[in-house]
């Protein structure tokens, strides 16, 4: 190359399209401006505890929970493993990207779930929503080699809050309990946060292998100078204090009726929507409320049906009270969020984004905030034990 042809390249690459700063494979930040300060070549660990971006600010604190049920025969209506694999990602990001904080996986059908994934499409959807959840460098800890992720590589990543890089910094991160003791005499636990050192949790012992919500000192251990500090926290400690979304937990149930009475939060369901093309409209439900299409709720619970609707998983299980025809008696609104549709079906996935996307601002009007719990409202549901 002559000198005029390297005398140009050094001029373009000061121009828009220069090269950024490149790392190297321990992390290192390398400048390549050799005519800047002596400082530009000092390595600079970007360790996620006292350097970075901060990935996560706080937001408004967020007390109320969504919960969306979707039966797991749609995956039996996919013709591959492939298939099956897309749609169940599909469902995952839906939930993460309108804040959804429980799917819950019904069983539609009289025949009891079995616990291979690879022969019942409940536990299967279960599974690939479970992985989906998990932050990236904790699912070698919680998911073995199996055949239900055989394409899992096709997912496309949550990219949620939870999902912190290395590199970033952020008031709370998701770990693992390590089996190995903290150095010397140190009390507590560590805990793999997904930074270039472990994690320790000086005031409590877990069980090694448990997944914790740890929120981060951004500092280091007085206990054990060199690694990090952290303390544990409940899960919801990031939505309720900070009002960052925070994942979402995955429940199996045994039949429609198992979704109504099994609620995780210690609270029963205080509104319940039921979503069928034999709904009223949407619209008409608004315009006619007083107050709106939700009022003040703590624990809402949206309840998707299948290919024949939510009356299959009615008349599937003995457990409930009404007939398939009454099935709407079973919610507190029971709505069509696509009227007038222009094909014969919306498929379960469609259906999910369709009526989320149009409850949404409702759901953040009337999401009670408060920190005494609601009453429990008076369905058919609410009478199911």
């Amino acid at each position: 190359m002559s000198h005029q042809r390297k005398r140009d390249k050094q001029q373009n690459d000061d121009g828009p399209n220069a090269k950024r700063p490149r790392k190297n494979n321990v992390g290192y930040r390398l400048s390549n401006q050799p005519d800047g300060p002596a400082s530009a070549f000092r390595p600079v660990i970007n360790d996620g505890v006292t350097t970075g971006a901060l990935r996560n600010t706080k937001g408004h604190p967020r007390r109320y929970t969504v919960s969306i049920a979707v039966p797991g025969s749609i995956i039996d209506n996919c013709q591959s493993l492939e298939l099956k694999t897309y749609v169940a990602g599909q469902i995952a990001r839906t939930a993460a990207i309108y804040n959804i904080d429980e799917i819950i996986v019904y069983n539609e059908s009289s025949t009891p779930m079995r616990p291979d994934p690879m022969k019942d499409a409940n536990v299967f959807l279960a599974r690939i929503l479970l992985y989906q959840e998990c932050p990236q460098y904790l699912r070698k800890a919680f998911f073995p080699v199996h055949a239900s992720l055989k394409y899992a590589g096709l997912l496309n990543p949550l990219d949620a809050p939870h999902h912190v890089r290395g590199d970033e910094r952020s008031s709370y991160r998701e770990g693992v309990v390590l089996k190995k003791s903290p150095p010397g005499n140190a009390k507590g636990c560590l805990v793999d946060c997904g930074l270039r050192r472990d994690v320790h949790v000086a005031d409590k012992t877990v069980q090694p292998g448990v997944r914790v919500t740890v929120e981060m000192a951004f500092a280091n251990s007085t206990e054990c100078p060199g690694l990090p500090a952290g303390t544990l926290v409940a899960r919801k400690t990031p939505r309720e204090t900070a009002g960052l979304y925070w994942g979402y937990q995955v429940r199996l149930a045994e039949g429609l009726s198992k979704v109504f009475t099994e609620s995780p939060f210690g609270e029963e369901y205080d509104y319940k929507v039921g979503t069928s093309e034999r709904g009223s409209p949407m619209a008409a439900i608004t315009s006619s409320a007083s107050d709106g299409l939700l009022p003040p709720f703590r624990h809402l619970l949206i309840v998707f049906g299948g290919v024949k609707g939510i009356e299959a998983a009615i008349e599937a299980d003995a457990a409930i009270p009404v007939a398939p025809e009454d099935a709407g008696s079973l919610f507190d609104v029971w709505i069509n969020t696509c009227p007038n549709q222009g094909s014969r079906t919306i498929r379960t996935e469609e259906a999910m984004l369709l009526s989320l996307a149009l409850l949404k601002p409702h759901v953040e009007a009337n999401g009670d905030n408060s920190p005494l719990p609601m009453a429990g409202a008076g369905t058919a549901a609410s009478k199911l034990k």
